[in-house]
Formats: C-alpha cells, sequence, structure tokens
C-alpha cells in the first residue's frame, strides 16, 4: 500500500483522485485527471472538488483555473467540523445516485456523499455558506474537498 509522509504528520494511505475526477470520455479533459498546482495536487468533476498534498510527478499540472482560490474562500469560512456520520439524514443512508440527503440546511446528491465517507476521517463543517454554497470538508492527510448542493430537491 502506497503511504503519504507529510513532515510532522504520521504516515497515511494514499487516497485514490481518479474517482472524483470526469469520465474520461473527451468531453472535459482537463477533469479526467488530477493535477497539480503549487503545494497541492486537485481532482474535480465539476461538482465536487478535492485536494491532498502535491503528489509530485504523478499528476499532471494543467487543470482548470482558480481552485486555490475557491478553497481559499471557502476553508476560511468554514467552521464546526463534525464527523460526516454525526451530521448526515440517517433515513437517507446507503448514499444512492440521484438521491438527495440533506447536510447542514442543504441538499446534496448521495452519488458524492458516496465518495466522500470513504476518506480516511472524513468532517462536514457544519457552517459555510448559503445554501448554495458548496460543503467543505477535510480527512486524513491534509485533505480537503468541496461538494456543491443540489439545485433543488426531488
Amino acid at each position: 500500500m502506497a503511504v503519504c509522509v507529510t513532515k510532522g504528520h504520521m504516515p497515511q494511505p494514499l487516497v485514490d483522485l481518479q474517482p472524483f475526477c470526469h469520465a474520461a470520455d473527451g468531453t472535459h479533459p482537463l477533469l479526467e485527471s488530477p493535477w497539480s498546482r503549487g503545494s497541492w495536487t486537485y481532482a474535480t468533476d465539476g461538482s465536487i472538488l478535492v485536494r491532498v498534498p502535491k503528489r509530485g510527478r504523478t499528476a499532471k499540472t494543467l487543470g482548470p483555473p482558480g481552485v486555490a482560490e475557491l478553497f481559499k474562500r471557502h476553508l476560511e469560512r468554514a467552521d464546526n467540523f463534525h464527523p460526516l456520520s454525526r451530521v448526515i439524514d440517517r433515513s437517507r443512508l446507503p448514499f444512492q445516485d440521484g438521491i438527495p440527503c440533506a447536510i447542514a440546511h442543504r441538499v446534496f446528491d448521495g452519488r458524492f456523499l458516496r465518495l466522500i465517507e470513504l476518506l480516511p476521517n472524513v468532517q462536514v463543517a457544519a457552517h459555510c455558506g448559503g445554501r448554495l454554497d458548496p460543503m467543505v470538508f477535510r480527512f486524513d492527510s491534509l485533505g480537503a474537498g468541496l461538494l456543491m448542493p443540489m439545485r433543488e430537491a426531488f
């Protein structure tokens, strides 16, 4: 098993970022695999965005612009982090594709919550903006992420 060692922290298993990327169908080539910029490696499919400490040569350097600024803006406002299991609507378990689930006064697609719950020691910010702002979450290996809410519950 590969591990990520960050100065001053215990070794952590590397999180597979590919499930957070857009399908490799040619419609969004910049989003089809993780990329690195600055001190971070990122992955997104357009609805969910995650970052982990930079992974060196394994990631490309070309990705969508503005992701560092998105993290800065939303992580600064986020507070009151709790384990995901404490803030979910238990009536919606297990998470399913397209099925809405309420967390912190917003509604999210179960497909993305299934991905997030697989992250090690994931915690969700209870307060991080308005109804259409992304949910902020963090996880082991100094990882963090943003998940866009569903615009309407079905």
